[in-house]
């Protein structure tokens, strides 16, 4: 018979839980799995409620979100000169975050002048 297994996230931690046949009440599990036990779930990113929450951001995207919001600062002081530096900025960094988050392998061909044609 099939055992009535249920799973939660909080946090960053997940927790498993089974279904209790006389109260019908989810708990720890005290059944043996033994043939293995597969989870598969998909995180999604966590949403800000209030403005002292902290923002999931990796550190290049961090420093960009403040040239940002330094670029439209900026524009609301009609100050465009600044406002485009401080965007090219933005972009900038947004882009090297990009480009490097898809490493992998890279091949680097020698044009060989040595060879003999």
């Amino acid at each position: 018979m099939a055992i009535d297994f249920k799973y939660y996230l909080r946090g960053s931690n997940i927790a498993l839980i089974e279904k209790d046949k006389t109260t019908s009440v989810y708990k720890s599990p005290s059944a043996a799995v033994t043939n293995g036990l597969m989870l598969e779930y998909s995180a999604l990113p966590t949403i800000p409620d209030d403005e002292t929450d902290t923002i999931d951001l990796a550190e290049e995207l961090c420093l960009a979100s403040v040239e940002y919001l330094k670029a439209k600062f900026a524009e609301n002081e009609m100050n465009y000169e600044k406002r485009n530096f401080h965007m090219n900025e933005f972009k900038r960094l947004v882009f090297t975050y990009q480009k490097n988050r898809f490493g992998g392998m890279r091949r680097v061909m020698d044009k060989a002048p040595y060879a003999i044609v």
